[in-house]
């Protein structure tokens, strides 16, 4: 495992990045390639780590390697490779594009990254039924063949249907129960719930409203896991939380918020899913004379600041930035696009809490 809490990539993984330098390259048999400290640099890794690599390869005969000699490319070597994807769609719910939008940019610089030749494209999915849609998309004529595809907050129907066409697709996000044999990135769900449902005890509050998504996946399930265990372990009563599920339009979430606010005994913390929701929230307190944080605590759960941007809200953020993200799971595309399986098929990334900025002051008791 790395300092970032995801599994570093595996021999075969390098080596197929090396392979495909070695095609960018325009290297021939019998060409000198780079030795194993070269190749360290240009993937980012020990040399001992990029030879593990460079012996997967000699064994194919892809590179042969000479004492004192050095590395030079091998007899089955082979410039030209299987067609990679001409297209990447990103399948994403309508009613999802808000909350994506903002991890989508540079999600797309990591994917492109790892596919410069590939057209990547948003394709909004409708209310319902996502898999004929799908379906549609990849058997139309006037698609780029082959095409793959990333899924965002998508369905069990829409997974299962993924696991059960071999297409080359990778979720982002956490898979559905009785789904298998899918590719998948995400954060760790639970622990972000947790971590911020231990801060909000940490605070002093005893009543909680979460705010959810209307449209959930598997991983709100895991989040809202996190957020019950929490309180629970803290000794807080059943009563203690209220959970409303809110579609993204400030019309819909805001009465939603006012009804929280206006009981006899309302939330002093307000844990939101979607940032979008914690802007809205914000907003809202203001106009019924609540003072932020003293009088309500507001929380979000996804918070996407630029680097070096203090967050406005407590909130948890992944330790290995979107970016990175899309080019893990432009990599597992470039296994599945071979017919090759991933190895390890799933990445689950560790998250950790930013805290209030200093200054800010927080509710105490």
């Amino acid at each position: 495992m790395t300092e970032s809490g995801i599994a570093a990539p595996s021999a075969k993984q390098l080596a197929g990045r090396v392979l495909r330098d070695m095609r960018e390259r325009g290297v021939l048999p019998g060409d000198r390639y780079l030795t194993a400290r070269e190749v360290g640099e240009l993937l980012g890794v020990s040399a001992m780590t990029a030879n593990r690599a460079m012996q997967v390869l000699a064994r194919q005969g892809i590179l042969t390697r000479e004492r004192r000699a050095g590395t030079f490319v091998g007899d089955r070597f082979e410039a030209d490779e299987s067609p990679g994807l001409a297209c990447l769609h990103l399948l994403i719910p309508r009613r999802s594009l808000r909350s994506c939008q903002q991890f989508l940019g540079p999600m797309i610089l990591g994917l492109s990254r790892e596919w410069p030749e590939a057209a990547i494209q948003y394709t909004l999915l409708p209310a319902d039924h996502q898999v004929e849609f799908v379906k549609r998309l990849f058997e139309s004529p006037a698609l780029p063949k082959p095409s793959g595809a990333v899924l965002f907050v998508s369905s069990p129907e829409l997974q299962r249907y993924a696991s059960e066409s071999h297409l080359p697709i990778v979720v982002s996000g956490s898979l559905h129960p009785d789904v298998e044999n899918l590719c998948w990135v995400d954060r760790d769900q639970r622990k972000m719930g947790r971590l911020l449902a231990d801060e909000i005890v940490t605070q002093g509050h005893q009543r909680v409203a979460v705010l959810m998504r209307d449209l959930w996946g598997s991983g709100d399930n895991l989040f809202l896991d996190g957020v019950q265990s929490s309180l629970s372990d803290a000794g807080l009563p059943i009563d203690a939380l209220t959970v409303r599920s809110v579609a993204h339009e400030e019309s819909l979430l805001a009465p939603t918020i006012q009804s929280l606010l206006k009981v006899r005994r309302p939330p002093t913390a307000l844990l939101c899913r979607p940032v979008f929701a914690a802007d809205v929230a914000s907003r809202v307190a203001r106009d019924l004379k609540l003072r932020v944080p003293r009088d309500l605590e507001i929380f979000a759960a996804d918070y996407y600041a630029s680097d070096g941007v203090a967050p406005l809200y407590p909130c948890t953020t992944p330790l290995v930035g979107y970016e990175q993200q899309g080019a893990i799971i432009g990599r597992m595309l470039h296994d599945l696009s071979r017919g090759e399986y991933p190895d390890p098929n799933h990445m689950v990334i560790d998250v950790a809490l930013l805290p209030l900025a200093a200054g800010r002051g927080r509710k105490k008791g």
